[in-house]
């Protein structure tokens, strides 16, 4: 827009005096339109909903690729590397509840060692890593020598001690050699290394041996269990005395009339001992029915429902005879060593090994180590036993 002002101005050009008019003309900008109220709604809704539009398309790209690395780097190696991060809170957060239930899933709660499906998911993983970098996997298996005497003798809490005496002594000898150990279940453990030579695997199996028969919290308990044992043992040895002399010898021989109402009255006396049996209390009632009957004869090979006496009396006492050449064995044992012993299996698999024979899940590796502790256990306890090529062999 252009806008013509006159001035009066005095300006004196060519020598002249006179007053001239001068016009001056200023350029003048155009006002801005006014805005279209509607269409200035229309366009921040627009852009909104373009903006919003992005952000989910953003969002399932994100998702998208963490679903894609989750699944190329496996869903175990990411729930490790999360219960590491969340170490790092203290419990009664969210975070630190989440620890707790990560823990719970992972970690065995008595002797806090990686329970067996921790083991599982990482002796699979750490054996394919050993291979693939051309290294020998170890793993070895561990066993409590006749714990199972410890638990009837001195009870269950005290069978729990010992599980978390050994979980700590051999958690201390495998963290020194860089090695993880776990609780499979009961009382048998799992050692598992990567980069050992036979020799190295070796020492670590029997320094854990070691480390335990000289756990003083442990062996102290010798003399108290040897005494507690003897006292169940006594009882058990007096029944089946008592048994042999005043039944058995007796009823294989010829009886006076006298003689054979003083076996019956043994008889019943003894079955006193099992009436409360659930499996054969309906035997024990037909037996004592039969006490009763004067007219049945007191042979062995009387007939009972459809069963000789002696076969009816043999099954009884066996439980017995059972117990007490338990309670022998495990008495002759504790004498023998004189400390509480570990036995255990263990194998070295190397690349090698891999080209000959597959090792593609967790069972298949934890066989090795426990059939290796089998043939420990067949050797006598107390031993650690190197797998053969021939238990590798026939674990494939």
């Amino acid at each position: 827009m252009i806008e013509a002002i006159n001035s009066g101005l005095n300006f004196k050009g060519d020598g002249s005096n006179k007053d001239k008019n001068v016009t001056v003309v200023k350029f003048v900008a155009p006002p801005p339109p006014r805005p279209d109220r509607a269409k200035c709604d229309e366009y921040i809704k627009n852009k909104s909903e373009l903006k919003r539009k992005t952000g989910i398309a953003y969002s399932i790209a994100a998702g998208a690729v963490a679903i894609s690395t989750a699944t190329i780097l496996g869903y175990r190696r990411i729930a490790n590397n999360y219960v590491k991060l969340i170490k790092e809170f203290p419990a009664k957060t969210f975070l630190g509840n989440l620890k707790q239930l990560g823990d719970a899933a992972s970690i065995d709660a008595m002797t806090k060692l990686g329970n067996k499906q921790n083991l599982n998911v990482n002796v699979i993983r750490d054996y394919k890593r050993a291979m693939k970098h051309g290294k020998n996997f170890n793993i070895g298996m561990l066993d409590m020598d006749n714990f199972k005497s410890i638990n009837e003798i001195e009870g269950h809490p005290t069978g729990d001690f010992f599980l978390t005496r050994i979980a700590e002594d051999a958690k201390k000898v495998a963290d020194r050699h860089n090695a993880k150990s776990y609780r499979y279940g009961g009382e048998e453990f799992v050692i598992t290394s990567i980069g050992k030579t036979k020799e190295e695997m070796q020492s670590i199996m029997n320094e854990i041996s070691s480390a335990i028969k000289n756990d003083d919290k442990l062996q102290n308990l010798m003399p108290t269990f040897m005494k507690d044992l003897d006292n169940q043992l006594n009882p058990v040895e007096k029944h089946l005395s008592s048994f042999q002399k005043n039944i058995f010898e007796k009823l294989k021989g010829n009886v006076t009339p006298k003689e054979d109402c003083i076996l019956r009255k043994e008889i019943k006396n003894f079955l006193k001992y099992y009436e409360e049996d659930p499996i054969d209390g309906k035997a024990i009632k037909e037996i004592m029915n039969a006490m009763d009957d004067k007219n049945f004869v007191l042979k062995p090979d009387s007939i009972i429902g459809s069963t000789p006496l002696q076969v009816h009396l043999d099954r009884l006492i066996a439980p017995s005879k059972e117990t007490r050449n338990d309670l022998l064995k495990w008495k002759n044992h504790a004498q023998r060593y004189n400390a509480f012993t570990i036995s255990g299996g263990y194998a070295t698999l190397t690349p090698a090994n891999a080209r000959k024979s597959v090792f593609d899940t967790s069972k298949k590796l934890v066989d090795v180590a426990d059939v290796s502790l089998k043939s420990a256990k067949l050797n006598g306890k107390n031993t650690m036993v190197e797998a053969t090529e021939d238990i590798i062999k026939q674990i494939n």
